[in-house]
This record gives structure tokens, C-alpha cells and sequence, in this order.
């Protein structure tokens, strides 16, 4: 179809985070956690425990926790709050 726009102008980008955290109750307890977007969708994003380590699991949480802490290093509000993520 003409109409489709298979990679639009506008690039979705995260609006904020969701004010909680939900543990999930299986054998490795992953994290869920959701990131409000900013065309209004909510992104869930999981991050599960490795006892064995998986490194592609570590690796993509480690990229995860860089890309937060940029976020929060980049407004004044969360600078003076000293906000970041630590793994």
C-alpha cells in the first residue's frame, strides 16, 4: 500500500516510568517493569535473575540500566535528586 509508512518520521520515546515495580511469582522472580511512552502506550520491559548467568540476559539488563541512567542524568530534576539505577 502507499499509505504504509513502514519507519515513521515520529520515533516513540519514553515519557516516564510506571511507579511501580511488579515481581513476577515463578522460580526466577523476574521484574516487570513499564515504561510509559510517548505516544501513550505502555512498554512492559522484564528482567529476569540469572543464578547461572546467561550472559545475553546480563548484557541486555547492563544496556538497560545505561540507557535509565542516561535518562535520569539528562533533566535537572533527577540530577539534584541524585537518581540512578545500581546493579
Amino acid at each position: 500500500e502507499k499509505d504504509y509508512d513502514a519507519f515513521p518520521n515520529a520515533k516513540v520515546t519514553i515519557e516516564r516510568f510506571a511507579d511501580s515495580v511488579d515481581v513476577m511469582f515463578s522460580k526466577e522472580m523476574p521484574l516487570k517493569i513499564t515504561l510509559m511512552g510517548s505516544d501513550g502506550k505502555p512498554y512492559i520491559f522484564l528482567c529476569k535473575r540469572e543464578e547461572r548467568g546467561d550472559m545475553r540476559k546480563n548484557s541486555r539488563f547492563m544496556e538497560f540500566n545505561s540507557v535509565v541512567n542516561r535518562l535520569l542524568r539528562s533533566t535537572p530534576e533527577t540530577r539534584k535528586r541524585n537518581l540512578r539505577l545500581r546493579t
